[in-house]
């Protein structure tokens, strides 16, 4: 893939996502080209996202913040409560 159509596909990869996230840097996306003999040509993307916009974060369009604009769904107060159950990838 060229120089050009490679900052291409980026800008598209950007474009896509506006909507949900907001991305660190259109710069840098990273994306990664290899040939598999099973799958052929694969493209790995990772993408710097700063944050998940709130409009996107509930199906219906509605935010739910608290006085602060913040909702927590755990009581941050107690010592048992565990909001890793929410970042099945780790916290």
């Amino acid at each position: 893939m060229s120089p050009s159509s490679l900052g291409e596909l980026k800008k598209t990869i950007a474009k896509a996502l506006q909507d949900f996230v907001d991305i660190e840097s259109e710069e840098a996306i990273e994306v990664q080209i290899n040939d598999d003999p099973g799958l052929g040509t694969v493209y790995c993307v990772a993408i710097p996202v700063r944050r998940v916009k709130a409009e996107s974060r509930f199906a219906d369009g509605r935010i739910e913040t608290g006085p602060d604009g913040v909702l927590l769904e755990w009581d941050p107060s107690d010592l048992h409560a565990d909001p890793s159950s929410r970042f099945p990838m780790g916290c």
